[in-house]
Formats: structure tokens, C-alpha cells, sequence
């Protein structure tokens, strides 16, 4: 029987390093892989090559993962901050797809590409225009902040309807900005399941 478990991960194993972007030049491919239904559990070598390979755990959601090839195939800053976007929906309640903010910095600021979004750290355009745009210290700490603040003023309504709160998150004159938020969002989950995921 252990024998053929072990036969069984070794068929298992090729697809799944190459699925997690695991290189097998020169470093390990030693991993372990626990399935939840929200995420996984990878052992997984760092980039050290293999006569020092350490070997750590670390929490793979596969939403930041989408998140993350979506902002690598736009060329977006926000690449590698996909699971901030994960944990800032997980902490404060929002809605499991977590498409909102991502959809917002599309539409607000092309993910951070136009104008000086990216050294303001604000790809939401939150707080306005002009002067009255916050700036943030990092991405991390936008993607928490605007998160709790959208989840505590505008509530659950508005990441699940995103014309819920138009009017006033881009001002009266935004008629539509929440059905081409809402078009990002249903672009998003178009992505992921190209990527063979489900947001």
C-alpha cells in the first residue's frame, strides 16, 4: 500500500512544481502538499541551491495566486501583493472573490501605472484628487486600510455590487463607474478560470 501512495505522489508531483513555478535546476523539489478548501499547505524549497536547501512552510491561496499572474500579465506594481489583497478580505469579512480592489485600482488608476499612483501607493485613487489623494507608506497598508474603511462606510453591499456606492467612492458625476468596476471583476474570474481556478 506504500508503495503505491508513493507512486501515486510521484505521478502527483511533476504537474504540481510546475503548476507552482518550483524550478528543479540546481534546487529542491522536496515539498509536501496539504489541500484545504480555501488553500494549501506547500512545503517548499527557497531559492538556495540544493547542498544548503532549508526548507519552510508557507500558507498558498490560490486567490493571491491568481491575483499575482493577473498583475504579472499587466505589468502592474502590484505584482507579488496578491495575498494582501487575500488577507485584508479575509480580515475584514469582505466577500471570499476579494475582486473588489483589484477591479477599482483597473479602473481608478490602470493597477497603479498612471500618474503618480504608484509612488503614492494609492492605485484606488482613495481620498480623492489632487492633494486630497492619501498617500501610504506601502502597498500593504493601503490594501488593509481601504479594505476596512470600504468594509465599515460602504459595507458588504458595495463589493458585492459595486454601483451600490458610485456616487459617492468617485462622486456625482460617475454614472457607470460601478458597472465598469463590476466588468473588471467578472474579467477577473474570466482570468482565473483560464487559470484553472474558481474566485
Amino acid at each position: 500500500m506504500a508503495i503505491i501512495l508513493h507512486l501515486g505522489f510521484l505521478a502527483f508531483r511533476d504537474p504540481i512544481a510546475k503548476r507552482l513555478d518550483l524550478d528543479s535546476k540546481g534546487y529542491s523539489l522536496d515539498y509536501k502538499i496539504q489541500n484545504t478548501a480555501n488553500s494549501s499547505r506547500v512545503l517548499a524549497a527557497t531559492n538556495i541551491p540544493l547542498t544548503t536547501t532549508k526548507m519552510s512552510y508557507k500558507t498558498y491561496d490560490y486567490r493571491a495566486r491568481v491575483f499575482d499572474l493577473y498583475f504579472k500579465k499587466e505589468d502592474s506594481p502590484l505584482y507579488g501583493k496578491g495575498q494582501s489583497f487575500i488577507d485584508a478580505c479575509d480580515k475584514y469579512g469582505a466577500p471570499k472573490d476579494c475582486t473588489l480592489l483589484p477591479a477599482i485600482a483597473r479602473i481608478e488608476t490602470n493597477l497603479c501605472r498612471t500618474g503618480i499612483s504608484y509612488v503614492q501607493f494609492n492605485c484606488w485613487g482613495y481620498g480623492g484628487s489632487g492633494e486630497n489623494r492619501i498617500n501610504y507608506p506601502n502597498y500593504e497598508s493601503a490594501i488593509d486600510e481601504i479594505t476596512r474603511r470600504l468594509m465599515q462606510g460602504y459595507t458588504i453591499q458595495f463589493f458585492e455590487d459595486p454601483e451600490y456606492g458610485e456616487l459617492t467612492y468617485c462622486g456625482p458625476h460617475c454614472y457607470r463607474w460601478g458597472d465598469h468596476v463590476k466588468q473588471v471583476q467578472t474579467e477577473l474570474k474570466l482570468f482565473a478560470k483560464e487559470q484553472g481556478y474558481e474566485l
